[in-house]
């Protein structure tokens, strides 16, 4: 939450602009996502391992995890920033970057 005031701060509501298309984006594909588990009652990695050759299965493998790692990294970018913003406002923090 800390990061996301920080962020909303620093840029404004351009950073508004990055958020609302990725959500438009994320909410059809994780719908479909589910009314393809609830249809057929499989998840999706398991049906591209039934009907994909391993090249493509690799593929989806790849981009998934590039995703994921790009989700994470913003976490983790985003707790970095919080945490040098607290602590360059408390005087008590003993590692404060001064």
């Amino acid at each position: 939450m800390v990061a996301n005031v920080t962020a909303g701060a620093g840029y404004g509501t351009t950073l508004l602009w990055v958020v609302v298309p990725a959500t438009l984006v994320a909410g059809p594909v994780q719908y479909l996502a589910a009314k393809l588990g609830a249809t057929t009652g499989q998840s999706l990695p398991a049906l591209i391992a039934a009907r994909c050759r391993r090249p493509r299965r690799l593929a989806y493998w790849a981009q998934a995890e590039v995703v994921s790692l790009a989700t994470d990294l913003a976490e983790v970018v985003g707790a970095a920033i919080a945490l040098h913003s607290s602590a360059s406002h408390c005087r008590w923090a003993v590692w404060s970057p001064q």
